[in-house]
């Protein structure tokens, strides 16, 4: 009996120690299947590493198409006056494709996209003192500051209402034919003025239907009772002329913007609002 006793306790001496074994085989595979590298311990360590994976997804999530940067209406909506030219370079992401003289001392730029024009006007010293936007496709159709209405879409009519007090139209032979109207400086407008122009560059770069109808009218217009400054035709009363008539087929193509001090006597008689179909052209080809 007693050696029998001795074989119980070494078989249960044995079979305690088996499980221990076997427990050790298996964290001896686990350790060779799974390294966990010791910085992995370090709670600010592994912080930083996990930061570090977030900023590299949020990167090729950009590259995925998940950041394209602002969108065409975002950049316009930025621009203002009196800021400098190389604030418009930096929005605009490049410089101007056109820049000319237009005398009384001011220079044109203009960035010609492929959905939209930027012009811009400047004196001395790099200022932006006033500047314009142009739609180049039947897509991009953003909402006119401070009016309402959709640029390349809208009348006159639907835009201005009965608020504009001086017309300016031109109507050559050749495809460079315009019509503006302006809504002086005052303290409502903060001492800007508005101007609003359809035009024949901007409704072919735009794929306007009808661009090559000279809105129906020549050099014969009827203006009406108003007073001449310059270009520019001061309204009292112009319903009973064919602005009247005019202005609910205008579509607003171009919008204008000149900030504080800058007049409309200030600009030459030529000057354009909006890109000239020459300036299109260059675009085109």
């Amino acid at each position: 009996m007693e050696s029998t006793m001795k074989e119980c306790r070494v078989t249960s001496m044995a079979r305690g120690r088996g499980p221990r074994r076997r427990s050790q085989d298996n964290e001896d595979e686990h350790s060779s299947s799974w390294y966990v590298h010791p910085l992995l311990n370090h709670p600010i360590s592994s912080a930083l590493i996990v930061t570090g994976i977030l900023a590299l997804l949020s990167y090729l999530f950009g590259l995925w198409g998940g950041g394209q940067g602002p969108s065409s209406e975002e950049r316009v909506s930025k621009l203002a006056t009196g800021v400098t030219v190389n604030y418009f370079r930096k929005e605009l992401d490049g410089e101007e494709d056109i820049k000319r003289a237009i005398g009384k001392g001011w220079y044109e730029l203009l960035w010609m996209k492929k959905e939209y024009a930027v012009q811009a006007f400047a004196k001395a010293g790099d200022y932006i003192k006033a500047y314009s936007l142009t739609s180049h496709s039947r897509k991009f159709h953003p909402t006119i500051p401070e009016f309402g209405g959709r640029l390349g879409v809208s009348t006159f009519t639907e835009v201005l209402g009965g608020s504009a007090t001086a017309v300016n139209f031109y109507l050559p032979a050749g495809p460079d034919w315009r019509y503006s109207e302006a809504l002086t400086g005052s303290g409502a407008s903060h001492g800007k003025t508005y101007i609003m122009t359809d035009s024949f560059a901007g409704r072919y770069a735009g794929g306007q239907e009808g661009a090559e109808l000279a809105l129906a009218v020549d050099d014969s217009l009827d203006l009406g009772s108003c007073e001449k400054i310059g270009s520019w035709c001061f309204y009292a009363n112009r319903d009973k002329s064919d602005v009247a008539r005019l202005r609910k087929r205008a579509i607003v193509t171009t919008y204008t913007i000149l900030g504080p001090g800058a007049d409309l006597e200030e600009f030459p008689a030529t000057v354009n609002f909006g890109p000239t179909f020459a300036d299109e052209g260059l675009l085109i080809n």
